[in-house]
């Protein structure tokens, strides 16, 4: 955390009663919920911020709210910037804009769920909705129709589900298939999810509620302020590309690669560029300053840090990210100045006049589903430690408590280990091995009592990180846990009501 900036954390102990469905364990915000109102500051909008907003269809006459994600069926921490949004919109008489990010090669149509082995185990498995295809961005492939009842079938009979999981997969392909006749998968993914969040799911979103707008990224692109950047890019390459490098040097932690730059005295610079090339149907690739002239402009998408960017700049007055995007724009905060302000290119100078760009806000939560107490609750060190008992118990009959045959183990060995004669050495094998069959016969029920121990604590330790998983579909979790973390972002940012302990 910065210093200076206040975070919140809404914190609960996880449920103690096995039969509670799912729980929620955090909600976070950076800064602080209630101070979020007070950093939408709204300022007279410069002509490249209203062009901006007026081609992506938003009102000029109000705060605009913005976040965004990847099309595909999110976990509740991301489902939280949306709630986040839609309150904080609300406070400030302003509306939410969601940006379904389309240039990503993510894979929506490869659901990760929870599921039961023959055993009895629980697992991860893995449900092919939609035929998964390699660095082809969502907005470049084509919407598909999905057959939930064929997609469990190819995993097999050694998989069983939760009821209320199958009704959670259920609603997830009949929205699917709802949207089927949607352009790109990336809004078919996108309009499928809109319509299954708490509150959205009665009438399409805008109608039900007119102060909320969903954008694509291939919108944003399509806008002539991009078309601003690509040129600022193009006259001023290197020092873009150099600024972008530097900065992202200095944060390492944000994960951010360095953009490939190469200059020399005798060639021209090579230099890889903030952009996406995209195509329907074929993978996108980067693209490199010698190219940009000759790809057509509806072709090339930002990189993220060029799109939050871009967005920052003019599409918003506050962006919340969740924690992974909150690292990396402070990257782009400072990128975008040192660049920017630093120019003596007239056009890119008239792009300065748009900075700051709009407040970075962070929200994030962590809902868990509900397992029955058995399951989980044990760490590996722990099931080592039984496997390990259970092995030595069969080698040492002092851990069943049998402490003369123990004694008697001892001597044995100490024996053999002194004996220089073969054939004794022989003979105190023997009668080693036929102690230790004895105290097996002897203590075969303790032995079986271990060995059951130790198995069920592997299983546990082995379920734990399931238990603790965070990131299940949030079409999975009970209808009234969802409600109840919109209810606690909204409460936070609306009343600053705290509704568990203060971290």
């Amino acid at each position: 955390m910065e210093m200076g900036i206040r975070q919140s954390d809404d914190e609960i102990a996880p449920a103690d009663d096995a039969c509670t469905p799912s729980h929620i364990d955090r909600v976070h915000f950076e800064p602080h919920a209630d101070e979020w109102h007070t950093l939408v500051a709204r300022r007279p909008l410069t002509t490249f911020q209203s062009t901006l907003r007026a081609q992506l269809g938003l009102p000029l006459d109000r705060p605009i709210v913005m976040s965004g994600h990847q099309c595909e069926f999110w976990h509740p921490g991301i489902l939280a910037k949306w709630f986040a949004g839609e309150a904080l919109a609300r406070r400030v008489g302003g509306t939410f804009v969601w940006l379904h990010v389309d240039q990503d090669t993510n894979d929506p149509g490869r659901l990760i769920v929870p599921a039961f082995d023959n055993a009895g185990g629980l697992i991860r498995q893995n449900i092919a909705l939609v035929p998964p295809v390699t660095d082809v961005p969502t907005g470049s492939r084509p919407a598909a129709r999905v057959d939930l009842s064929s997609s469990l079938a190819a995993v097999g009979a050694a998989s069983r589900f939760d009821p209320g999981w199958l009704a959670g997969l259920g609603r997830i392909a009949d929205s699917l298939n709802h949207f089927a006749g949607e352009p790109t998968l990336a809004t078919q993914f996108g309009l499928a999810s809109q319509s299954l969040i708490p509150g959205a799911t009665r009438a399409p979103l805008d109608a039900a509620n007119p102060r909320v707008h969903t954008v694509t990224t291939g919108h944003l692109s399509s806008t002539d302020g991009f078309a601003a950047l690509v040129a600022a890019l193009r006259r001023d390459a290197v020092r873009a590309v150099d600024s972008h490098n530097r900065v992202a040097a200095r944060m390492p932690e944000a994960g951010i690669r360095p953009l490939g730059l190469k200059v020399s005295a005798d060639h021209p610079a090579r230099v890889e560029l903030p952009l996406w090339r995209v195509r329907s149907g074929v993978p996108r690739v980067g693209v490199m300053l010698s190219q940009l002239a000759e790809i057509p402009p509806h072709e090339l998408r930002p990189r993220a840090l060029l799109m939050t960017g871009l967005a920052r700049l003019g599409a918003c007055d506050a962006f919340i990210h969740g924690t992974g995007g909150g690292m990396y724009d402070r990257i782009t905060d400072e990128w975008l100045h040192d660049w920017l302000c630093g120019s003596t290119d007239p056009e890119t100078i008239e792009l300065a006049h748009a900075l700051p760009l709009a407040p970075p806000l962070v929200c994030t939560a962590t809902a868990r589903l509900a397992f029955d107490s058995d399951r989980g609750g044990v760490g590996i060190a722990e099931a080592r430690a039984a496997r390990h008992l259970a092995h030595r118990a069969r080698h040492d009959p002092q851990l069943l408590g049998d402490r003369d045959a123990g004694l008697a183990k001892r001597e044995l060995v100490a024996r053999i280990d002194r004996s220089e004669d073969r054939a004794e050495r022989a003979m105190l094998f023997q009668r080693l091995h036929a102690l230790l069959e004895r105290s097996r016969a002897e203590h075969a029920h303790r032995l079986a009592s271990l060995d059951h121990e130790s198995r069920v604590l592997a299983r546990k330790a082995a379920e734990e990180p399931l238990v603790r998983e965070r990131t299940w579909p949030f079409p999975l979790y009970p209808e009234a846990t969802l409600w109840e973390l919109r209810r606690r972002i909204e409460d936070q940012i609306m009343h600053g009501a705290q509704t568990g302990t203060s971290a």
